[in-house]
């Protein structure tokens, strides 16, 4: 199975014209998946209740910017438990995705909440499983469910008016 996927990342690469086909072992595919946790599962709820700000202009602010390495670091710190194994190299670490994040000012944040709490929550579990906390995550993930479980609320308190009328 590995030589089939590697044999189709080199046609995608070489025939093919794709400059990023690469190979990845199952395990190597999770730490992709991980470092996508790091950074979406750091600023996109982030975002979402900092009001909506861009990423960019998060990462210029000394406090968000704090709020958001912590984050990225505590799921640099569980991966090597979870998985057995470290990042690769070629995988920016927290420092280097924040400062590339400064330039980014025209990219908008994701501010769909229901998906970013599922995968939050998910990536928490998995790391408990695993006897590693990440408590700056599940503030966040606590914080965007009562939130959303509020504007829930709020939308049949106004159904409830509207249809009263």
């Amino acid at each position: 199975m590995n030589d089939c996927a590697r044999d189709l990342a080199r046609i995608l690469t070489d025939y093919g014209k794709l400059r990023d086909a690469e190979f990845y072992d199952e395990t190597g595919l999770q730490l992709i998946r991980w470092h996508k946790i790091c950074i979406t599962g750091s600023m996109n709820p982030s975002a979402v209740l900092s009001g909506g700000i861009g990423n960019a202009y998060m990462v210029r602010d000394p406090n968000l910017r704090e709020h958001l390495k912590g984050c990225m670091d505590e799921v640099f710190a569980a991966v090597p438990v979870i998985l057995k194994r470290e990042f690769p190299p070629n995988l920016a670490k927290p420092e280097k995705i924040i400062t590339s994040t400064e330039r980014n000012t025209g990219a908008k944040p994701s501010r769909q909440a229901d998906g970013i709490g599922g995968h939050s929550r998910k990536s928490i579990r998995i790391a408990r499983a695993h006897g590693v906390e990440m408590p700056r995550l599940q503030t966040l993930y606590a914080l965007l469910k009562s939130a959303s479980k509020a504007r829930e609320a709020e939308k049949k308190k106004q159904t409830t008016r509207a249809s009263n009328l």
